[in-house]
C-alpha cells in the first residue's frame, strides 16, 4: 500500500498497511526498548528488525502514526519518534476486562481518516465487504489491489477493537486530515477530559440519573438525564454533539444514494 500501503502504478490514499493488532505489537517492541522516551528513527527501525533505509521501517512509522500510536519530530538524520499517550494507555493497562482500555482501542481503530469517513458515511456501522470495496475504489480512488487489503484491515480492526459490540460515536463526519493526532483527539474530548486523556465513552451500565430536564421541541418532547449535576462543560459537549447530528442528517438528505426512482 502507498506510504502505509504498497506502491503500485496508481497511488492510493494513505491507510495503515497492517492491522491495529499488528501495530500494537510493534508499539510494544518499541516500548520494550525505549519506554516513554523518544528515539532516533534509525533506532526504532532496528527495534522492528528493519534497516533505516528500508520501506518497512518507514511504513511501520506511518502506520503507527495513522493509528495515533506514535509521533515523530524532526526530519532526516534528526528525526525522532516516541509512543503517544494513547499507545501507553493501551499497552500499560493490564486490568482484566478494562473498559477504559477497550475505549482506547476503539479510538485507535478510528484514528485513520479513511476509517472515520467509512463509519461516518454508514452512521457508525460497516456496510458489506462488497459495498465497502465499491466505495473505496469509486469514491476514495483506491486501486483495486489496495482496496481489497483495506477492506480486510477495516473489518479485522472492527472485530479486534470491539466495534461490532459497541456503538461507534464520531463527533465530526469530515475530520481534518492535516491535523496532528493531539489536535484530532482534542475534537473528541468529552466533559472533564483533556486532549491527552481523550477516549470514547466506555461501554458500561450507566448509573441512575441524578438530574433530568424536559425540553419542549417543535416536533417532539426531549428528556435529558444526567448521572450528576450538569456543568458548563456538559452543555458545551451537548452543543457539539447536536452539531454533529445535524451534519449527519444534512448529509443524508443531500445524498443521492437514499433517493430512489419511482
Amino acid at each position: 500500500m502507498s506510504d502505509e500501503t504498497s506502491k503500485t502504478k496508481d497511488r492510493s490514499p494513505n491507510f495503515p498497511f497492517i492491522t491495529l493488532e499488528a501495530a500494537l505489537q510493534r508499539a510494544q517492541q518499541f516500548y520494550k526498548e525505549e519506554k516513554r522516551g523518544a528515539a532516533p528513527y534509525k533506532a526504532a527501525a532496528d527495534h522492528w528488525n528493519y534497516s533505516p533505509a528500508s520501506s518497512g521501517g518507514m511504513q511501520t512509522v506511518a502506520a503507527l502514526k495513522n493509528y495515533g500510536l506514535i509521533s515523530d519530530d524532526g526530519s532526516g538524520e534528526k528525526r525522532t519518534v516516541r509512543l503517544t499517550e494513547l499507545a501507553l494507555r493501551v499497552l500499560l493497562d493490564q486490568r482484566p476486562g478494562s473498559q477504559e482500555r477497550a475505549s482506547y482501542l476503539r479510538e485507535a481503530a478510528l484514528s485513520p481518516s479513511v476509517a472515520r469517513d467509512v463509519y461516518a458515511k454508514w452512521d457508525g456501522e460497516l456496510p458489506s465487504e462488497a459495498t465497502l470495496l465499491h466505495y473505496l475504489v469509486l469514491d476514495r480512488a483506491f486501486n483495486d489491489a489496495n482496496a481489497h487489503k483495506v477492506v480486510k484491515i477495516i473489518f479485522t480492526n472492527h472485530a479486534f477493537a470491539g466495534l461490532d459490540s459497541s456503538g461507534v460515536s464520531l463527533d465530526d463526519s469530515e475530520p481534518e486530515r492535516d491535523m496532528d493526532h493531539s489536535q484530532q483527539m482534542s475534537k473528541l474530548a468529552f466533559p472533564g477530559q483533556t486532549a491527552s486523556d481523550t477516549r470514547m465513552p466506555p461501554v458500561a451500565a450507566l448509573p441512575q440519573p441524578a438530574n433530568s430536564e424536559r425540553v419542549i421541541a417543535p416536533d417532539a418532547t426531549v428528556f435529558m438525564q444526567f448521572s450528576a449535576e450538569p456543568t458548563w462543560e456538559t452543555y458545551d459537549f451537548l452543543e457539539s454533539y447536536m452539531k454533529l447530528r445535524k451534519s449527519v442528517l444534512k448529509r443524508k438528505d443531500a445524498s443521492p444514494e437514499i433517493k430512489t426512482a419511482n
